[in-house]
């Protein structure tokens, strides 16, 4: 159910602006623009909403984040070249970085 509709800017250059002319600063993503409506219409939902659904376009770690710090939960689409990875859970090395990952995950071999 739409709550709120945006037209994307043209362009996301700094020193251009966006639609209303409005000047943008230089830490200002596509992404930040996409987040604004979300944050300003989360009032407005109701509590018993919990999910958010996008497509592949929002599936960054970027969107994730800040949607959750909405207390929203994220149902969306990987893109086709996303790399996931099974996350280490075993013993660490005493020396060094500590081991993040544990192997590629590979969709036609779900067996892990």
């Amino acid at each position: 159910m739409p709550l709120s509709v945006q037209q994307s800017p043209v362009a996301l250059h700094p020193d251009e602006g966006d639609d209303e002319g409005a000047p943008m600063t230089r830490t200002d993503t596509r992404t930040d623009h996409y987040l604004n409506p979300v944050r300003g219409s989360r009032a407005f939902l109701p509590a018993s909403v919990h999910h958010l659904v996008g497509d592949a376009a929002y599936s960054t770690l970027k969107w994730v984040n800040a949607i959750s710090q909405l207390d929203l939960d994220v149902i969306g689409k990987l893109r086709c070249d996303a790399d996931l990875r099974y996350v280490y859970e075993g013993p660490q090395k005493p020396r060094g970085a500590p081991r993040k990952y544990d192997g590629k995950v590979y969709c036609d071999d779900l067996s892990r």
